[in-house]
């Protein structure tokens, strides 16, 4: 679990990130690659199921 965990590549905006990647870095580089702004993990579907899609604020509701 330990080997896991050290070779795990952090999502960019993550604290882990935050604390341990250089803006420059190469692990940086990386995470903006595998994770580019607006995709979206198996984990937030189950996410959005379980507790409801976000919704915009700026966005009046519609009712059927």
């Amino acid at each position: 679990m330990a080997l896991i965990g050290c070779l795990r590549l952090a999502k960019p905006h993550s604290p882990w990130a935050r604390w341990r990647y250089r803006p420059d870095s190469r692990s940086a580089r990386r995470s903006l690659r595998r994770y580019p702004p607006g995709r979206r993990t198996r984990l937030d579907s189950l996410k959005d199921f379980l507790g409801g899609t976000p919704q915009d604020p700026e966005q009046p509701e519609q009712h059927p």
